[in-house]
């Protein structure tokens, strides 16, 4: 039942997904061309999580716009059910935006030869974990406010960064304590880049309990809404 929902869901965002695979499919490989390997390998992880966000954000309005929460609770299904049909299927979506970009990689034999095996991996990783997170943050705001929570936490969030900008080229920015946390910061990062797997199962760890909380918050949410 549950993978038959699930194909479902997938075959109804079929044009959503499609709508996204020109940003792997055609601006992956002109860099590539334009670009050294490595610079080009860096840009396959951003290409496929910026079209698993894309998904995400543009799945939450057209089910916003449709009013499709009040139609999928009068169906003799259960809240858990739901939701975790739109987790897994978001997931399979990643995963195959991500078979795509590994597809272009081994296909251009001028980036598969240059590209290291280590490197590869690592981005991978990396990407596997920041598609995580942009599966389960953008579901949890959904189910918690619909398409409107997930704008107002982009604007939101963009307050923050303003603030801290403004901060750090303040001279209370220059202090000696900012400095040291600065310090401490490029020191974790030396760490991470010298010892890339352990670093890289550590990220994975945490995007898969974010999931899993927001997965849990997803449920909890959506079986509280009254229609």
């Amino acid at each position: 039942m549950l993978a038959r929902m699930i194909a479902m869901e997938i075959r109804a965002k079929t044009r959503t997904i499609l709508a996204q695979t020109p940003l792997i499919l055609l601006i992956g490989p002109a860099y590539a061309l334009l670009w050294e390997a490595e610079e080009a390998l860096s840009l396959f992880p951003s290409l496929v999580c910026l079209s698993v966000w894309e998904y995400m954000r543009v799945t939450a309005y057209d089910e916003d716009i449709s009013k499709a929460w009040p139609f999928l609770r009068s169906l003799p299904i259960q809240p858990r059910q739901i939701v975790s049909v739109r987790y897994v299927a978001s997931i399979l979506v990643f995963v195959a935006y991500g078979i795509v970009a590994l597809g272009i990689i081994f296909a251009m034999p001028g980036l598969r030869s240059a590209v290291h095996p280590g490197s590869l991996l690592v981005a991978v990783g990396i990407s596997l974990g920041v598609g995580l997170v942009l599966i389960g943050l953008p579901n949890w705001l959904y189910y918690r406010g619909g398409y409107a929570a997930i704008s107002t936490a982009v604007l939101r969030s963009a307050v923050p960064l303003v603030a801290v900008g403004i901060f750090l080229i303040s001279p209370l920015g220059k202090s000696e304590a900012v400095v040291a946390l600065f310090s401490k910061a490029a020191q974790a990062g030396k760490w991470a880049i010298e010892h890339p797997m352990p670093s890289i199962v550590i990220w994975i760890a945490v995007a898969c309990c974010i999931v899993a909380v927001s997965w849990n918050r997803s449920i909890a949410s959506f079986s509280r809404k009254e229609f």
